[in-house]
C-alpha cells in the first residue's frame, strides 16, 4: 500500500467482550480487497468505502483478538492490515462498545456519524446495508457524478461507472451533475498518450499528505477520504518517452483534453455499445497472469491493444472459478449445512435448507411446491453449474466466493443478451460444517 501505515496500539481504555456482528462485518469487508491488500475493482466502483461497502468506523477502535490480546486500531489502514493477517487460529473476536460509524443517509443526502452502543445496534446496521443483495450492472464506462456532503458538513462529488451503480445507492438522473470530471477514475485509466510517474504525494481532506507509490495504491489510499488533491508539480511520462512536469490542474484537464483530441484524430472515439472484449496482462506486482475487461473493442483498441491481444472473457471468471474451487477442495469439507436461494423467471421466493453429509445429500426444505430438480443442491454442484455456464459464454457472468473457504457465495448468468426469462441467479447463505457422523 502507499501509506506509511501506524502500528495498532495495545493501550485501549474500553472492556471488550465477544462478539458474532463483528465477525461478520470484518467477512464482508475483506471481499472488498485483494490478497495483497488492494481494492477488488469490481467491488468498489466508486471508490470511497462509505458508498461501495456501506460505512466506515470511525477511528480509535478497540479490538480483541481469539488469543485474548486487545488491540487499538488508529486508522483504515490499520484495519486492512487485519484483514490481511487473520488466519484460522488468529481472529478478531470482539469489539469495543460504544464505537461510532459514518454513513450515507439518503434522506439529508449527507454522509452521517452514527453511535452503535451494542451488538443489537450493530447487527440493525448490518442488516440496513443489506450485503445479501445480489444487484447486477452492466459494466459500462460512462461516468455519472453526485454531490454530497460529508460529516462536517463540506460537499464533495462521488463517481459511479454509470447510472445503474448510482441508482442502486437512490441516486436518479435529476442528482446527475452536468459537469462530471472523474478525478478518482483517472489513475486508474489506460491513457492514449502519457503514463504517470510514481511515486506522487496527495492531500487529504485532513490537510495529511500521503505518499502514493503505485496507480493501484492511489484507489486504496484514498478508499477512506471523501475529498483529496494531487500535490503539484508532478510529473507523467508522454508517448515518446519524454518526461512533461504539470503545475497545477488545470494542466492535469488540459493534457485530457489533448489526449481526447488525438483520439479523435486517431479514429478512437467509442460508442457506449455493450460488446465486451478482455485481454489478458501481466500484473507488475505479482508476475502474475491477470484479466481487464473493455465495453466493447473500439475501447480495448484505444487503450493500446489489439486483436491479436484479445481473449475470450469467459477464461476470465473460468480462470478465478478454478483457483477458489482449488481452495475449496483443499479443505475437504464433505458434511455441511447451507440455504441456497434461486433467483429467476419461476418466482422462488424463499431458500432452500440443505443438509448434505459425506458429499450426498440428505435433507432438503422449503419450495416444497417447486421441488429442486435440476438446481445445484451441493456446493460441488454449484461449482459444475458455474463452469458449465462459462463455457457457454454468458452474455454476463458475476461469481462473489466465500473469501476462507472458496465456494460461490453469489451466482449470476444473463445467457443471452436479447432473451428474457433465462437469467439465473444462487446466493449461498448460513454455511456450518457438521461434525463427522
Amino acid at each position: 500500500m502507499g501509506c506509511v501505515e501506524n502500528e495498532p496500539s495495545t493501550q485501549v481504555t474500553n472492556p471488550v467482550k465477544e462478539r458474532d456482528a463483528v465477525t461478520r462485518a470484518l467477512e464482508e469487508l475483506t471481499s472488498q480487497f485483494d490478497a495483497e491488500g488492494n481494492l477488488a475493482l469490481d467491488e468498489n466502483p466508486t471508490g470511497n468505502i462509505v458508498f461501495d461497502f456501506c460505512f466506515t468506523f470511525v477511528y480509535p477502535l478497540n479490538l480483541s483478538y481469539s488469543d485474548g490480546s486487545i488491540k487499538q486500531l488508529n486508522r483504515l489502514e490499520d484495519l486492512i492490515a487485519v484483514l490481511l493477517n487473520t488466519r484460522d487460529d488468529f481472529y478478531v473476536n470482539g469489539i469495543s462498545f460504544p464505537f461510532n460509524v459514518e454513513l450515507f443517509d439518503e434522506a439529508t443526502g449527507a454522509v452521517v456519524k452514527q453511535s452503535v452502543e451494542d451488538e443489537s445496534a450493530f447487527e440493525a446496521l448490518l442488516a440496513r446495508c443489506e450485503f445479501d443483495d445480489n444487484y447486477v450492472c452492466i459494466e459500462v464506462y460512462d461516468p455519472v457524478c453526485v454531490s454530497v456532503l460529508d460529516p462536517k458538513g463540506k460537499p464533495f462529488t462521488v463517481t459511479y461507472p454509470n447510472s445503474c451503480y448510482a441508482g442502486l445507492d437512490g441516486f436518479s438522473e435529476d442528482d446527475f451533475l452536468v459537469d462530471c470530471k472523474d478525478k478518482r477514475q483517472m489513475p486508474s485509466l489506460e491513457n492514449p498518450c502519457f503514463e504517470w510517474v510514481f511515486p506522487l504525494e496527495i492531500e487529504d481532506d485532513e490537510g495529511r499528505f500521503v505518499r502514493v507509490e503505485t496507480k493501484r495504491d492511489l484507489k486504496t489510499s484514498c478508499y477512506g477520504m471523501y475529498d483529496w488533491t494531487y500535490v503539484y508539480p508532478r510529473k507523467v511520462e508522454l508517448e515518446d518517452g519524454t518526461l512533461e512536469v504539470l503545475e497545477s490542474e488545470d494542466g492535469l484537464f488540459g493534457l485530457f483534453e489533448k489526449c481526447k483530441n488525438d483520439a479523435w484524430e486517431d479514429n478512437c472515439i467509442c460508442t457506449k455499445e455493450y460488446d465486451p472484449v478482455c485481454v489478458a496482462v501481466i500484473d507488475p506486482k505479482t508476475n502474475a497472469q491477470t484479466f481487464e475487461t473493455f465495453s466493447n473493442p473500439c475501447m480495448a483498441r484505444c487503450a493500446g491493444f489489439t486483436e491479436g491481444d484479445f481473449v475470450d472473457c469467459s477464461e476470465k471468471e473460468k480462470a478465478v472459478l478454478a483457483k477458489n474451487k482449488r481452495l475449496w477442495t483443499s479443505f475437504d469439507i464433505r458434511s455441511y449445512r447451507f440455504d441456497l436461494l434461486v433467483s429467476c423467471y419461476c418466482l422462488i421466493e424463499e431458500p432452500y435448507s440443505i443438509k448434505v453429509v459425506d458429499g450426498l445429500v440428505t435433507e432438503v426444505s422449503g419450495n416444497e411446491a417447486w421441488g429442486h430438480e435440476g438446481w445445484p443442491m451441493t456446493l460441488d454442484a454449484l461449482f459444475e453449474e458455474s463452469s458449465e455456464r462459462l463455457e457457454q459464454t454468458p452474455f454476463i457472468s458475476r461469481i462473489k466466493y466465500h473469501k476462507t473457504y472458496g465456494y460461490p457465495t453469489h451466482v449470476f448468468f444473463d445467457m443471452e443478451a436479447m432473451m428474457a426469462d433465462e437469467e439465473v441467479g444462487f446466493s449461498v447463505s448460513n454455511f456450518e460444517i457438521l461434525p463427522l457422523e
